[in-house]
C-alpha cells in the first residue's frame, strides 16, 4: 500500500564476495505490488569453492470492489555450490557441483459477502529441483537428480454468528509427485478442517 517507493543496496568484499538487493512496493489505483531481487556470490579461498545464489519475491494484488480482491505471488530461489572436497581426500578430482532451485506461486480470489462471512480460494503450485555431479579419480561423471511437483487448492471460511464466537472451516486437496534418479511417486491428499474460537469472557478463550 501507500505511494511506489524502492530501495537499491550492495555489498562487496574479498573473494570475489559480493551481495545486492533491489526492492520496491507501493499501489497505483486498486493495484498493489511488491516485489524483490537479491543475489548473492563468493569464491572463497580454495580453488574450486564456488557459491551463488539468488531469489526473487512478488505479489500483485487487485481490488475491483470494497468485498473483492485477486492477487498472485512468486517465490523463488536458485543455489549453485561447488566442493572441492576434503583436504586428504584420495580422490584425485573431488570437485563436486550442486545446484538447487525451489519455486514456489500462488493464485488466489478473497471475498466477503456479508459482514460475518469472508472467504478466499488459493491455488499454489511448487517445484523443487536438486541436481549434483561428481568425479572420483578421473572416471565417468556420476550424476544425481531429486524433483518434486505439488499443486494445492485451499478453500477457507471464516463466519463470525456473534462477536463472541467465530469459526474457520475449509477443505483442502493436494497432488504431489516426486522423481528420484529414474524412479518416481505420487501423492494425493485430501482433507476438511474447522475450528471454533469462543470469547465467552473478556481475556478468557
Amino acid at each position: 500500500a501507500g505511494r511506489p517507493h524502492w530501495s537499491v543496496e550492495g555489498e562487496a568484499g574479498s573473494f570475489a564476495a559480493y551481495r545486492g538487493a533491489l526492492r520496491g512496493a507501493g499501489s497505483v489505483g486498486r493495484f498493489g505490488f511488491s516485489g524483490a531481487f537479491s543475489a548473492l556470490s563468493a569464491r572463497n579461498q580454495r580453488a574450486h569453492n564456488d557459491y551463488d545464489q539468488r531469489s526473487e519475491q512478488g505479489r500483485l494484488d487487485y481490488a475491483p470492489g470494497a468485498h473483492l480482491a485477486v492477487g498472485a505471488t512468486f517465490r523463488g530461489m536458485q543455489q549453485s555450490y561447488t566442493s572441492p572436497g576434503d583436504l586428504r581426500t584420495p580422490n584425485t578430482t573431488p570437485v563436486e557441483v550442486t545446484r538447487f532451485e525451489n519455486n514456489l506461486g500462488t493464485a488466489f480470489v478473497e471475498a466477503r459477502p456479508s459482514a460475518r462471512w469472508s472467504t478466499r480460494l488459493t491455488l499454489g503450485h511448487q517445484e523443487y529441483f536438486l541436481r549434483g555431479t561428481s568425479r572420483y579419480n578421473g572416471g565417468p561423471e556420476f550424476v544425481s537428480r531429486l524433483g518434486t511437483r505439488r499443486w494445492v487448492v485451499d478453500w477457507q471460511h471464516r463466519i463470525e454468528p456473534g462477536s463472541w464466537i467465530e469459526v474457520v472451516a475449509g477443505l483442502n486437496r493436494e497432488w504431489s509427485s516426486v522423481r528420484d534418479g529414474g524412479d518416481g511417486k505420487e501423492e494425493r491428499l485430501s482433507a476438511l478442517y474447522g475450528q471454533v474460537r469462543i470469547e465467552p469472557a473478556r481475556d478468557l478463550t
